[in-house]
């Protein structure tokens, strides 16, 4: 078999009698792709018609190639990419307008096309390896959208390089990606650009890490940029602000640029009595600042006139403790944000995020979006309060809505659904099987699968290939629905 080599520009391609394969990039060589994959990810053109009854011609083209060298056929651009994004763990939020960042809402479409009475997935894919994945959709400087999984617990990354075959990236250089200890309800990404850019930040026990990925080659290089991180990264403007471990008695909110002309890092130290052992588990942006919610206090940070950023730590109003576990905090319709509390007697309140709390009492706990919210089996829109008084019925009392994401322009929440009777707590501390379904709920009402595991709220939920997914530990197989 005959082979010759063709030097395009950064990329190294050769060509056989089978046709052409991508040798390396940059001086990178090329990982183990499905050829279609790998096609798409490059953009390469396609045979034309007469190209594809000439002997020896190849299936796929180097993008650079506008005729066959065969045959002199011309060749057929590539196929529009897909404009599907998803940035973990809660979808596209990009041009949300004056929406509040970090909040359970996309404007991803998630609603399905209806599914058959046995309530079977339109589509299957086995999972990776990992204790606590969360998955990400973007073409990362490509031509194409890749699926990733990211194994926050262990700093381990895998992409989708066939129909059902994860491969790992490996690091480039001497540093790896490290794992994150820290609950898993506090981690998110943040990206430079997520449909242009290769580089993203993740929180890890080790600092901040930017990646800048290399998909042809399976590769990325990591950098750490700051001490360890005890609450997500939050894009904020031009810059990534992450909150991290210090001295002993302070926070060292860290600022770094994402300009690559400008490496500068600016560092708020917010001292505090005690540090040690502090974690946030929400990072919220609103308007001009951001949240990150501890169980002692919220981080508050803030853009002054000036444009320098001010940042202060905000004890709960005596006699309140957050409840992260019922999902995010509620926005109103201002922009103005509410976590729901418990006092010491047990009572459900809302406590409103800033330096001056307002507290509405309400009669019961509500699991929410941060759009709408569900008490027991009643969805609450979000234009209703969500403090006010829900009654149930002996049906929807007897069931428990959990929403893993909501559609924030449809009212229409992915959602696990539970059948239980007994309280909230005993619910979230059981460590057994429990029954119930995924499905929609809102504005729409469809079953999507049945399930008997455990804690099926840990799901997560990520749109690929036109497909609505439900991954969870328990499961081996990714279950996913074709959208409408």
């Amino acid at each position: 078999m005959t082979s010759v080599e063709w030097q395009l520009k950064r990329e190294l391609w050769s060509q056989s009698d089978t046709g052409f394969a991508l040798v390396s990039r940059d001086g990178r060589a090329a990982g183990s792709w499905a050829e279609g994959r790998l096609a798409a990810l490059l953009g390469c053109r396609a045979s034309s018609p007469a190209c594809s009854k000439a002997e020896g011609c190849s299936r796929f083209f180097p993008s650079a190639f506008e005729f066959c060298p065969s045959c002199g056929g011309r060749l057929a651009a590539a196929p529009a990419a897909s404009s599907e994004l998803w940035l973990p763990p809660y979808g596209n939020e990009l041009g949300r307008g004056q929406r509040p960042f970090g909040l359970r809402l996309t404007e991803t479409p998630l609603t399905p096309e209806p599914t058959d009475p046995t309530l079977r997935p339109h589509s299957e894919m086995l999972a990776p390896v990992g204790a606590s994945l969360q998955y990400l959709v973007s073409p990362l400087g490509e031509r194409a959208p890749a699926l990733l999984a990211i194994d926050c617990r262990e700093g381990n990354l895998f992409v989708l390089t066939g129909t059902d075959t994860w491969t790992p990236l490996d690091p480039a250089g001497d540093a790896h990606l490290s794992g994150w200890s820290l609950p898993s309800d506090g981690w998110r990404a943040a990206v430079e650009d997520l449909s242009r850019s290769n580089r993203l930040w993740l929180p890890t026990d080790h600092g901040l890490c930017e990646l800048h990925l290399d998909l042809p080659s399976l590769s990325y290089q990591a950098e750490y940029l700051t001490p360890p991180c005890i609450g997500a990264p939050l894009r904020f403007g031009q810059q990534i602000l992450v909150p991290c471990a210090g001295k002993p008695s302070a926070i060292e909110l860290v600022s770094v640029s994402i300009r690559r002309a400008d490496a500068a890092r600016t560092v708020l130290v917010v001292p505090l009595a005690q540090a040690d052992g502090r974690h946030f588990a929400s990072a919220v942006a609103a308007s001009r600042r951001a949240f990150w919610e501890a169980r002692d206090g919220q981080l508050i940070v803030s853009v002054l006139p000036t444009g320098e950023l001010s940042a202060d730590f905000v004890p709960w109003p005596s006699g309140t403790e957050p409840w992260f576990s019922l999902g995010s905090p509620d926005a109103d319709r201002q922009g103005q944000l509410w976590r729901q509390c418990r006092s010491p007697d047990g009572r459900i309140q809302y406590v409103r995020l800033g330096r001056e709390p307002e507290i509405y009492a309400t009669d019961g706990p509500r699991f929410g979006t941060g759009g709408i919210s569900f008490r027991q089996g009643i969805v609450i829109s979000e234009r209703e309060r969500p403090w006010d008084e829900v009654m149930a019925d002996a049906d929807t009392a007897a069931k428990i809505v959990i929403p893993l994401i909501e559609h924030d322009s449809q009212d229409v929440a992915v959602c696990v659904e539970i059948d239980w009777t007994g309280g909230i707590d005993a619910l979230l501390r059981s460590p057994g099987k429990v029954p119930g379904r995924y499905g929609l709920r809102g504005a729409t009402n469809r079953n999507l699968l049945n399930f008997d595991i455990r804690r099926p709220w840990d799901a997560t939920v990520f749109v690929w290939d036109r497909h609505l997914f439900i991954a969870h530990p328990d499961l081996e197989r990714i279950a996913g629905w074709k959208l409408q």
